[in-house]
């Protein structure tokens, strides 16, 4: 019977230990995965859009990438020609540069991606967007401090994030978050839109 020994494992690429699929005294085959590395100095970051989104991505456009409070620039590797079968999206594949070591594999981050345009477009967050009482789609403009009107608005094309509207003049000033907020506010008489 051959003594055991001791061997001495060196990875041919820095990175960092993902897993390590032995134990102590374990007898190990040749060939058997023992330790899964990476190099998570460059990520792939993989946004699904809707299906439906008529946004055109060239390579090499940037993205900007959110997760847990960190923001990292992304470029646009590739998009997927087909939609994924369980999602309904289409999967657009963007390469992150991670040199501090701030994003880490299956973390979910909001993409937004940047957009140049040869004239001027309004938009809104998403998140800026409500159904008014009669079902269109409106947004909250502050007509003077503590004073907001809510404003009918046509919807546009969707840019990342943001949503292309008609009906605003450039300059207003519109509530971006808390939309629903002012909105239960103004229906239960806690303050009037137009401060009466």
């Amino acid at each position: 019977m051959d003594s055991l020994g001791e061997y001495m494992l060196r990875a041919r690429v820095d990175g960092a230990v993902l897993t390590d699929e032995f134990e102590q005294g374990q007898r190990v085959e040749a060939g058997q995965p023992l330790v899964t590395l990476a190099d998570e100095s460059e990520l792939w970051v993989e946004a699904h859009l809707s299906a439906s989104s008529d946004i055109v991505l060239e390579k090499g456009a940037e993205a900007e990438v959110r997760a847990a409070g960190r923001v990292g620039v992304a470029t646009v590797s590739q998009e997927a020609h087909t939609i994924d079968p369980v999602t309904r999206t289409r999967i657009v594949r963007l390469e992150l540069d991670n040199p501090e070591d701030r994003f880490h594999p299956g973390m979910f981050a909001d993409v937004y991606f940047r957009f140049k345009t040869s004239e001027p477009v309004l938009a809104v967050p998403e998140t800026a967007l409500m159904r008014g009482a009669d079902g269109d789609w409106t947004v909250y403009v502050e007509e003077a401090e503590g004073e907001y009107e809510p404003v009918e608005v046509e919807l546009g094309r969707s840019i990342g994030g943001l949503r292309e509207v008609s009906g605003l003049a450039a300059g207003q000033r519109v509530v971006l978050r808390g939309a629903f907020f002012v909105a239960s506010e103004i229906a239960k008489g806690g303050f009037d839109p137009h401060n009466h």
